[in-house]
């Protein structure tokens, strides 16, 4: 028996980040713009949160690219950007 596998995931981002919809959305084009990833982060109850989600047009060099960039693009995200 196949069992099923979930393909899209919620993960928490650093407290001061993406907590509001408008951090949310800047997060969202900075990612586009520096990492070249169409991603979701998203505010919800205060708090920022990526969703991410496995499907056939992703690649692994794209999740790799985007666990390569993540970090060092979150640590140049303020609270206030």
């Amino acid at each position: 028996m196949n069992a099923l596998v979930e393909a899209m995931t919620l993960g928490a981002l650093p407290p001061g980040v993406a907590e509001t919809e408008d951090a949310a959305v800047a997060l969202r084009l900075r990612i586009a713009d520096e990492l070249g990833i169409e991603a979701l982060p998203l505010a919800w109850n205060g708090r920022g949160y990526l969703r991410l989600s496995a499907q056939v047009y992703n690649a692994p060099a794209d999740y790799e690219r985007l666990a390569e960039g993540l970090p060092g693009l979150l640590a140049r995200t303020s609270p206030s950007n």
